[in-house]
């Protein structure tokens, strides 16, 4: 399907039009562009106005003609002779979740429809009674485009002409949308996509959740203005990492600790720079966990060192060597785990579902571990530990966490 991106006369003080305002490392109409393309669109026909020679300017020179299939125009009426009976039209001002494309999409073979919000959930408007709110994304067809043009400029609809004519209404119920049209409004629009919850946010711990990515988020907001990439973050987590494990084998437990805190929030910093700037990619993933687990492995197995070399005790070393093949036991049941998924056949501590009370014990434990005990919880106790002096007993604590599930396992 083609979409239409309609950028209006609308600028700033100098002129310049809202469509290249700058947005996360993005422009608002790159954002639109990676929008759409995400949820399926492949044809771009983008309405220029005056602004036609800047925005072909900047297209070419940042080589977007080569990722998206685009017809740059003057006008709208240009479009009836380039498009199918049906297309998506959209504000370059609006910045909107490409779940709302798709399932606008999906009601194509229907008539034509604009998007409304009964209750939204980021922008604060009274809505009249008999008005709707306007969001300024529609599906139209050609017979039905001399109607829509008459709402583009409106930010409420009449509910009686809407209802006289044969344009239906999808309503977003809060959903994810927000127009833009000041400094204030952008400033709004940085603070709402910096604070959206990564795809994983269900299976993360409280760490991870809240005090990680409430820190990590200042990084954020500077890296996207910059051409540093996800996957360069991810290799300097890994370096900081590394360092850290190398630090505790000498036994400066301060540096080492600092650094693995570093470590931490910068690891939160990859992927939300990857979904803020539409870079994310399987590699950047398997490069993202495998950095995570060799580096975190790294650091467990030098503090075992740092902390054999210090007390020169039998202890330290047992209790650092369990705890880190431990990790790569839990590491290796998870990869089970998924195999699992595949081949029901297969047998693993995730794939218990026993009945009795032991079983439900161990389902119970497994979700508040995930919750209070997972990946983040565990990197910033051996901060904490390494920098309060107190390594071996947070060992200790690894090592009784991560024994339960696999003694109530033989039960």
């Amino acid at each position: 399907m083609k979409a239409i991106i309609l950028i209006g006369e609308e600028g700033d003080s100098e002129g310049k039009t809202n469509a290249l305002l700058k947005l996360c490392g993005l422009t608002l109409l790159e954002r639109n562009l990676y929008t759409l393309k995400e949820a399926g669109v492949n044809e771009f026909l983008i309405i220029c106005g005056s602004h036609y020679n800047v925005i072909k300017d900047y297209i070419e020179k940042n080589g977007l003609d080569a990722d998206f299939n685009m017809i740059l125009l003057n006008k709208i009426e240009d479009i009836v002779h380039l498009t199918d009976n049906k297309f998506l039209i959209f504000d370059v001002n609006i910045i909107f979740n490409a779940n709302i494309v798709k399932n606008l999409m999906a009601k194509a073979n229907k008539r034509s429809f604009i998007c409304i919000d009964s209750s939204p959930k980021y922008t604060k408007v009274d809505i009249p009674d008999e008005k709707y709110l306007n969001v300024g994304i529609f599906l139209s067809s050609k017979s039905d485009l001399r109607i829509l043009k008459s709402f583009f400029q409106k930010s409420f609809i009449s509910k009686q002409v809407i209802n006289k004519s044969n344009i239906g209404i999808y309503d977003l119920k809060g959903g994810f949308w927000y127009k833009i049209n000041t400094q204030r409004d952008l400033k709004r629009a940085e603070d709402i996509l910096l604070s959206q919850k990564s795809p994983n946010f269900d299976s993360e711990d409280f760490v991870s959740r809240f005090i990680r990515k409430t820190i990590a988020k200042f990084f954020v907001k500077y890296l996207v203005r910059t051409p540093v990439s996800p996957n360069q973050v991810t290799l300097f987590t890994f370096l900081l990492f590394i360092s850290a494990a190398l630090f505790f084998s000498i036994g400066d437990n301060i540096t080492a600790g600092i650094l693995v805190l570093l470590a931490l929030i910068f690891d939160h910093c990859d992927g939300a720079i990857a979904r803020l700037k539409f870079k994310t990619s399987k590699y950047g993933f398997w490069l993202d966990n495998m950095s995570d687990i060799i580096g975190f492995y790294s650091v467990i197995l030098g503090a075992t060192i740092g902390l054999y070399i210090k007390t020169h005790a039998v202890l330290p070393w047992i209790v650092g060597m369990l705890v880190f093949f431990w990790q790569i036991v839990i590491f290796t049941d998870k990869l089970l785990s998924n195999y699992a998924s595949i081949n029901i056949n297969t047998y693993t501590l995730s794939s218990i579902k026993k009945e009795n009370f032991f079983g439900k014990l161990l389902n119970f434990y497994k979700i508040k571990r995930r919750l209070w005990f997972g990946w983040g919880v565990q990197v910033l106790l051996i901060s904490l530990g390494a920098l309060l002096n107190i390594l071996l007993i947070i060992f200790l604590v690894f090592i009784c966490t991560m024994c339960i599930p696999w003694l109530i396992r033989f039960i």
